[in-house]
């Protein structure tokens, strides 16, 4: 009985032993640390791409809602009884047909001057209406867009239209009838004349059908 006591003593030694040995090994200890991912990249949302700007065209300062004393005309087709004479031809002159209306304004009014060489039309304000003999009636008023530095005179009479006509692209004459008129570019006329004076009367050298007999 004593060895079997000796020998249970003994087996309960070594199981001590092995239970000791397994605490110092920690077999449950946390594996080694796992090292941190590298953070993802911010994704970016590129915004939809924009349409270039429209690319705005001339102004289209030939176009306007007032009312027009004249527009060009093709001589072509303007029968010759009805085209107006001068005493000289003008070189870059244009033909226009005048307004039915010609001369039914008032002071405050605008109007649509045309330039045909240029293709161009100026807005201009009536600002003084003058009546003379005859019942011809002047007017007289500066461009919308650039006040006194420019500015036109315009007479209207029973049988003669006359107009002075100062513009951005330079001086203008037109001298015509009641149906027609030449719309010349003073550079091009003769530079002994005034016309920007508001004629009542035609002068006796712009017409030939009112000039003065030779003596």
């Amino acid at each position: 009985m004593t060895r079997r006591l000796a020998l249970v003593i003994g087996i309960a030694l070594l199981a001590g032993v092995a239970v000791g040995l397994l605490l110092a090994r920690k077999p449950w200890s946390e594996p080694p640390p796992v090292a941190d991912a590298a953070p993802s990249p911010e994704v970016v949302v590129a915004p939809p791409p924009t349409a270039p700007p429209a690319t705005q065209g001339p102004p289209q300062a030939n176009i306007s809602a007032a009312p027009a004393p004249w527009q060009a005309v093709d001589p072509a087709e303007v029968d010759p009884a009805d085209t107006p004479t001068h005493r000289e031809v003008v070189a870059g002159r244009a033909l226009v047909k005048l307004a039915a209306g010609l001369g039914n304004w008032n002071a405050g009014d605008t109007l649509a001057l045309a330039i045909p060489q240029h293709n161009a039309v100026f807005n201009a304000r009536i600002e003084d209406l003058h009546r003379g003999p005859g019942g011809a009636r002047a007017f007289t008023g500066t461009l919308a867009a650039t006040g006194a530095a420019h500015g036109f005179v315009l007479t209207v009479g029973r049988a003669n239209t006359f107009a002075n006509i100062t513009t951005p692209v330079g001086r203008y004459e037109l001298v015509g009838n009641r149906r027609y008129a030449w719309l010349m570019p003073v550079a091009n006329m003769d530079r002994d004349v005034d016309y920007s004076v508001p004629d009542y009367h035609p002068r006796h050298n712009a017409l030939p059908e009112r000039q003065h007999p030779s003596r």
